[in-house]
């Protein structure tokens, strides 16, 4: 019988983290992507992309799709976060903005996916920084863990000047300097003792 290794929370939980798609990363959805995640259990795990150009629709048209009336003069960018539920709103924001439906990913920053947030937005109340998505990126149980092994994805934690950055183009080679690596020597092959 095999030796089933368990999740364990404390001991590989990606929860706050950001993951960097390796430049051979082979699905070109996720190619030079950033993604935040959300949520990682021994279920599988969530993750909002936090670099991918804007969607097709913008805030605007989403508060008239939801009949709400905006009261503010604010641009607000609308990206994919992801290919799953590409038409459910996820909503990464600061930590001065808390309702019942908000989740914590880490000090500094939050996710809201409810028609409340969108309505504070809209008059003025909602949070100070915020980044709208459409969608997410899902993993099964053991998946991410695997494509993370197999050296598809590099992981740091999430700083929010990264998260709320409005630069897309540069977050991804932001996020490996962060990790002091030199972009030109990333490379998906496996090194081998």
């Amino acid at each position: 019988m095999k030796n089933l290794k368990m999740f364990d929370k404390n001991q590989f939980n990606l929860k706050g983290k950001l993951l960097i798609a390796m430049p051979d990363i082979g699905d070109e959805r996720f190619k030079e992507s950033v993604i935040i995640i959300c949520d990682h259990n021994m279920y599988g795990s969530m993750g909002i992309v936090i670099n991918s150009h804007d969607s097709s629709l913008n805030f605007k048209g989403i508060l008239d799709e939801l009949q709400i009336e905006q009261s503010t003069n604010k641009i607000i960018t609308i990206q994919s976060g992801g290919p799953v539920e590409s038409s459910r709103g996820f909503i990464l924001h600061s930590n001065d903005y808390k309702i019942e439906s908000t989740n914590f990913i880490t000090e500094d920053i939050f996710l809201t996916a409810s028609i409340e947030i969108i309505k504070d937005i809209a008059c003025d109340k909602g949070p100070k920084n915020i980044k709208f998505t459409l969608g997410y990126a899902g993993w099964n149980a053991g998946q991410l863990e695997k494509e993370i092994q197999q050296n598809l994805w590099l992981h740091t934690s999430a700083r929010d000047s990264l998260v709320f950055s409005s630069n897309v183009d540069n977050i991804w080679s932001n996020s490996v300097k962060t990790l002091g690596i030199d972009i030109s020597h990333l490379n998906h092959i496996p090194g081998h003792a």
